[in-house]
């Protein structure tokens, strides 16, 4: 621009290589249009021009009247983790068993991160100098608004240099079956050191010595704490005041992650130890051999295990009502709301000490959004029904003692040292799992706090809306008055059902270039798939294939569940099953643990076992064999 306003344009025909704006003036350039973004609170489109002396001179700005009107794409993949290219390698098994569907905004942003931060954490320590750290990738992914385990990152992260028994045994602990490449190790290999073996079982060997100070230390420090003591008390507090609280928590949440996300890791590399000492020098790992080792996995105890307290904790309720007069009529064929009133009522004190054990559970119990049973008791009022109107019954599980006696000594005095480690950090990894969810509902409890304020004071249309907004956006909508944030929240909870039932390939190669409801997956022909046995035992039934979550209320007495995973929300259905399938899972897996103790005939890692069979198929499922098949009938 010349000084009396004229414009003036140069034309060259050599080829520019520099920048028309040197740093300095960009520099300018962002400041000033961050003032006028926050003078006229909108987003604008501004064009401007710079003298021969260096000054800016805005020529005209307009508000940008399109800026936040996302379309449903944008907002599926806005909290997409950035993949640096197509060899990036993601998995939804394991995973795809604690955060099933897809995670509320907030979730991902306040129990997501942490739990990506944790598992880093942990990895570090155990890093050395040429240890490849990724600025783009995560631990934990997120695609579609569901959380994925970075497979490279996270389960290769000590790669062998070949496929081996361990990369076997690990494929079948997470998910169930062969997983592992050659070439996924190769891409794994190109970004980390190749695994040190002396220095990883030496670190491995100091984790397993202080594993109980560890886990000790968890539980002192999260079973009695609260963290937010005054929030139903306090009347009169402030959305800045709570939300500066909730975020002054956080380093808690971090804390009970690592404590998890150290027992988890033990409890994994201990198995697959036993794992492989079972498999020995065997190429093939027959159905006979993983029956072996889930029987060995089995606990002495009943119970023993925090998740499978759940059925137990339902089987005492159940032979108390049956001990209480006129429970027929006034409980177990009563409605829902009818029936929790008769039960707090009349068992109040069992009531009380269910709910004080267990009343931090849930389906989907990581994300924010979830009613706890605490809350919402619904779904244990529907099982104690079903539980009192069928005399089915499980038999808790018990080891084949045949199994040790046939062993090699050597393989049986390894054994006898390392089953009742496993155990051990079986029982550690649930119970510091317990106070993790346990965490998570404290801040569940803050956040709805906070969006009941929020709606008294006018800032939100409806409580519920605040967990359709991260944490930041939170504070962007407290301190700043970003009311645009609202119309998002909105969109993103009319199109969170749709998000909640994608489906995704058990793993996925770069980005994933499709996916599909659950209930528009195609049917498969056949009549039998083949998995993993996680527990042992032959029963015949009627298939009962649930889809998602919300069906899990269909379930009858004495079905045989097909599923795509399970967590601990599906607890108190296991009293009335006849057995269970996972596409999902492996050794170590929910559904693998609960099925164990209670004896429940179980398979994980069967592929494709809810697109082959429909509800009300009679099927038999002989998990010796690793087998569910169609039982044809005339």
């Amino acid at each position: 621009m010349k000084d009396d306003g004229d414009i003036e344009e140069i034309k060259t025909s050599a080829k520019d290589d520099k920048c028309c704006l040197s740093d300095d003036q960009a520099c300018r350039l962002a400041k000033l249009a961050a003032g006028l973004d926050k003078k006229l609170d909108c987003a604008l489109d501004i064009e401007f021009a710079l003298t021969g002396a260096g000054d800016v001179k805005i020529l005209q700005a307009r508000p940008v009247t399109t800026f936040f009107s996302w379309t449903d794409w944008e907002l599926e993949h806005e909290f997409d983790t950035a993949m640096p290219s197509n060899k990036e390698i993601n998995t939804r098994g394991n995973l795809g068993e604690v955060c099933p569907g897809a995670a509320t905004p907030l979730t991902i942003s306040s129990v997501i991160k942490p739990l990506d931060l944790a598992i880093a954490q942990a990895c570090v320590p155990k890093s050395d100098e040429r240890c490849y750290l990724s600025h783009t990738t995560s631990w934990l992914s997120v695609m579609s608004q569901q959380a994925f385990l970075n497979v490279l990152d996270g389960i290769h992260k000590y790669p062998e240099e070949t496929l081996s028994v361990g990369s076997k045994g690990l494929d079948y602990s997470v998910f169930g079956h062969d997983v592992t490449s050659q070439e996924m190790l190769d891409s794994a290999l190109m970004r980390h050191q190749p695994r040190g073996h002396i220095k990883q079982n030496l670190l491995l060997v100091r984790d397993l010595m202080k594993r109980k100070k560890v886990h000790n230390v968890t539980v002192e420090t999260f079973r009695n704490l609260e963290l937010f003591p005054h929030i139903n008390d306090d009347q009169d507090m402030s959305s800045q005041a709570l939300y500066q609280d909730i975020s002054n928590k956080f380093h808690f949440l971090l804390k009970v992650c690592l404590g998890h996300a150290f027992n988890s890791e033990k409890s994994s590399v201990v198995q697959v130890i036993i794992l492989l000492i079972m498999a020995g020098d065997q190429e093939t790992w027959t159905a006979d051999l993983l029956a072996g080792v889930a029987s060995l996995l089995t606990l002495d105890k009943s119970g023993s295990v925090e998740s499978a307290g759940v059925p137990s904790g339902l089987e005492y309720l159940v032979k108390k009502i049956k001990m209480t007069k006129g429970w027929e009529a006034e409980f177990a064929n009563e409605d829902i709301e009818k029936a929790e009133n008769w039960l707090r009522t009349e068992l109040s004190d069992s009531f009380t000490e269910f709910n004080q054990k267990f009343g931090h559970r849930c389906l989907k119990e990581f994300d924010l959004y979830s009613d706890t049973w605490g809350t919402k008791f619904a779904p244990v009022i529907l099982t104690l029904q079903s539980m009192l109107k069928t005399s089915y019954s499980q038999s808790t599980s018990s080891k084949d003692p045949t199994i040790l006696a046939n062993l090699p000594f050597g393989k049986r005095l390894a054994l006898k040292f390392l089953l009742p480690l496993a155990h051990s950090c079986v029982a550690n990894r649930e119970e510091s799992k317990s106070m993790l969810i346990r965490t998570v509902g404290q801040f569940r409890t803050a956040y709805r706090k906070l969006g009941n304020i929020l709606a008294e004071t006018g800032a939100l249309p409806d409580k519920d809306l605040v967990f359709f907004l991260t944490h930041h956006e939170l504070q962007q909508l407290i301190f700043d008055d970003h009311s645009s944030l609202v119309v998002k929240s909105v969109r993103r909870r009319n199109l969170y059902s749709k998000w909640d039932k994608l489906m995704f390939p058990e793993m996925v190669f770069g980005f994933p270039s499709s996916q599909q409801a659950a209930e528009n997956l195609p049917k498969l022909s056949g009549h039998e798939v083949t998995g993993t046995p996680a527990c042992p035992g032959r029963v015949t039934g009627t298939a009962r294939v649930v889809l998602h979550v919300s069906e899990a209320s269909s379930i009858q007495a004495g079905d045989i569940l097909v599923t795509h995973s399970t967590d601990i929300g599906w607890s108190p259905y296991f009293p009335i099953l006849g057995g269970v399938v996972t596409e999902l899972g492996g050794l170590i897996s929910h559904g693998a643990v609960v099925a164990r103790e209670y004896g429940l005939p179980c398979l994980v890692g069967a592929t494709g076992a809810t697109q082959v069979f429909s509800s009300g198929d009679l099927v038999c499922l002989d998990s010796n064999k690793g087998v569910l098949a169609r039982v044809e009938t005339e």
